[in-house]
């Protein structure tokens, strides 16, 4: 059931448009990109594609969709954009819809949580004072484009 205030529904059903669109979906999870990322233009989400608010309330069948669903995202992120690594967290406080925030750390990124979350906050204050932007929706879109050819050309 979708919910008509909540971001990630309005998503998944088609309201809200990120940049580049869904770039891979299943019966149960969406995967795409946020707008406007500081980090890196790869940030995204893998979104539970009904309105959900605790893991303990997933069904079976979203259960054992999300590892694959995980999994192809990072083949098709490491595939594109050549990460480190690529981070997944599990945090929907400030969204109230269960979601993984993606985040590819770059070599240029520092390695751990802590690091990134301190370089995210100071990128964050760099933006407010206009000595740093973030990466513009086109840049996102081009990677979520080049994803979904990725996701597609391993017959994801």
């Amino acid at each position: 059931m979708r919910r008509a205030d909540c971001i990630s529904c309005n998503t998944v059903a088609g309201i809200h448009h990120p940049p580049g669109g869904i770039v891979y979906q299943d019966d149960h999870w969406a995967f795409f990109l946020r707008s406007r990322p500081l980090l890196v233009p790869g940030q995204g989400f893998v979104v539970l594609k009904r309105h959900c608010e605790r893991l303990s309330d997933l069904t079976w069948a979203e259960l054992q969709a999300l590892g694959p669903m995980m999994q192809c995202a990072e083949h098709a992120l490491h595939q594109v954009l050549k990460p480190v690594k690529v981070h997944f967290g599990l945090y929907a406080e400030a969204v109230q819809h269960l979601h993984l925030h993606v985040l590819p750390r770059m070599p240029t990124l520092p390695a751990g949580n802590i690091p990134v979350t301190i370089l995210s906050t100071w990128y964050d204050l760099l933006v407010r004072i206009g000595l740093k932007r973030a990466y513009p929706d086109t840049v996102v879109a081009d990677v979520a484009h080049r994803l979904r050819a990725a996701m597609q050309s391993t017959g994801v």
